[in-house]
């Protein structure tokens, strides 16, 4: 009897941009060919706003990523607070994209897939996989990291290439597109759809439960954390035990 795989990815895009607010972004998926590595097209954010000179597999993804996708708004003075944000919202999304999954399949699914961009440090995947067991009580779950890092040129070798899961790129052109329209919308999106509001003070105790367990994780309700989590090479290459 074949798996029953859920998988989840997140990406964030504006941080660092001390002027801008920073999109976070999620998406999830049953289909085992999201799940697969392949090498996709580098798209600048600036492409999106016309995606008429754009890849077609990059055109594709990103009316695919439109679907079962939750996002939330960060202010910039909130979020260049710290090095990466993900893990710090990626729970208030996880409730939201749950919601986008046929509840017989959540229901026996055995194995949890979670994508993540970029360099996240050891301790906050380990609070990550907390967050995630506490939403999957049941299946195997494994987290793995992506730095999409440039690879070889494809596409007439003028453009730099991505290696990561489709699914991965997807929530990473989704999270740009709609940077790009807070950009050049004075702030106001055209598409509020998939939005997962935060209020402050759920913000604030977040925030602060969140530095309080990554400086002592036993901290945490007593929880034991469970070591079964499978990392990724930082370059990109998924694997497993």
């Amino acid at each position: 009897m074949s798996k029953r795989r859920v998988f989840f990815a997140f990406d964030e895009a504006g941080h660092g941009d001390k002027k801008e607010s920073e999109i976070i972004g999620g998406i999830v998926s049953i289909k085992e060919e999201d799940s697969a590595d392949g090498l996709f097209p580098r798209i600048k954010p600036k492409e999106l706003r016309s995606l008429n000179r754009t890849p077609e597999i990059s055109r594709q993804c990103l009316i695919d990523a439109q679907q079962n996708y939750a996002f939330t708004i960060l202010p910039s003075e909130e979020a260049n607070k710290r090095g990466s944000n993900l893990v710090l919202l990626a729970p208030f999304l996880i409730k939201k994209l749950k919601k986008d999954i046929p509840l017989k399949y959540l229901c026996e699914a055995d194995h949890v897939g979670v994508f993540l961009d970029g360099f996240i440090a050891g301790s906050e995947i380990d609070l990550l996989f907390r967050d995630f067991r506490k939403e999957f009580p049941k299946p195997e779950i494994c987290i793995e990291t992506f730095r999409k890092n440039g690879h070889k040129y494809i596409h007439g070798g003028r453009r730099p290439s991505v290696k990561c899961p489709k699914l991965l790129y997807m929530i990473d052109l989704r999270t740009k597109a709609l940077l790009q329209d807070l950009k050049t919308s004075d702030n106001q999106l055209k598409d509020y759809s998939g939005l997962v509001e935060i209020t402050e003070k759920d913000f604030s105790f977040r925030y602060k439960q969140f530095e309080r367990d990554i400086q002592d994780p036993q901290s945490s309700e007593g929880y034991r954390l469970e070591r079964i989590i499978y990392r990724a090479p930082r370059k990109g290459y998924s694997f497993k035990n």
